[in-house]
């Protein structure tokens, strides 16, 4: 697989952690404030989001990659009548391992650009994109993707080559559990010898998805997890997930 970061902000400007050292203004515009005098305007902003959703969009034309998953879909909360969540946002309702193909893949892109929502987009071992922090797309193909490096550029935005921070650096997954009604995690064990692929099985996921998250275990669970643990899985005193 070949990896980018792809951002606004020139990789110079950033330490080694690769966090930015020139504080801006990188979060969308709240809607109280678009008619005072602020770094970044509503105008400025839209055509950022431009670039980057028409970048992602040459990376997936290049990478031969028409539909993709949505991975560990997060909303955030953002009135309908804020001027950045437009109609067309309105039927959009994403769910995890969800399949969608290009004419949706823009309005998605632009969501999360929004802070209306947060994902990742999935297809195994081909191409993947991944929506950081300080407006930063973290891509991955299984292709060079010159042309779309190129055209990023082309757009003002800075391409670098960088592993994305949001890929499980094992594949080894582990089971928690807290007393019921409570917070605090009170054990956890890892799910040792247990493959993604079980683990994808277990909980329906398409090959696609790379058992990311966090998945609640229910009755019908219970009885293959307890195969693979040594503690005594008591679902009517403990809440149990599988987490990465």
């Amino acid at each position: 697989m070949f990896y980018w970061r792809v951002s606004k902000h020139n990789p110079s400007e950033r330490d080694s952690s690769g966090a930015k050292m020139k504080q801006d203004r990188t979060s969308p515009p709240e809607s109280s404030r678009l008619s005072e005098s602020e770094p970044l305007t509503m105008e400025a902003y839209v055509q950022a989001e431009a670039a980057y959703v028409d970048t992602v969009q040459a990376f997936l034309r290049e990478s031969d990659v028409d539909e993709v998953r949505v991975i560990n879909p997060t909303a955030h909360l953002r009135s309908k009548v804020d001027p950045l969540f437009e109609a067309r946002f309105a039927d959009i309702h994403l769910q995890d391992d969800q399949l969608v193909d290009a004419a949706r893949i823009a309005d998605i892109c632009s969501m999360a650009y929004r802070s209306i929502i947060w994902c990742m987009l999935v297809r195994r071992n081909r191409f993947f994109v991944h929506f950081g922090y300080d407006d930063c797309l973290y891509i991955g193909s299984s292709r060079p993707c010159r042309d779309a490096v190129r055209f990023a550029r082309q757009q003002g935005l800075y391409v670098d080559e960088c592993v994305s921070p949001y890929l499980s650096s094992s594949d080894a997954r582990s089971l928690f559990w807290t007393r019921k009604g409570e917070l605090t995690i009170e054990g956890e064990e890892e799910l040792v010898s247990v493959s993604l692929n079980q683990l994808r099985m277990l909980f329906g996921l398409s090959k696609d998805h790379p058992v990311t998250g966090h998945f609640t275990l229910s009755e019908r669970h219970a009885e293959a997890v307890g195969q693979w643990v040594s503690h005594a899985i008591d679902l009517e005193s403990c809440e149990y997930y599988i987490a990465d």
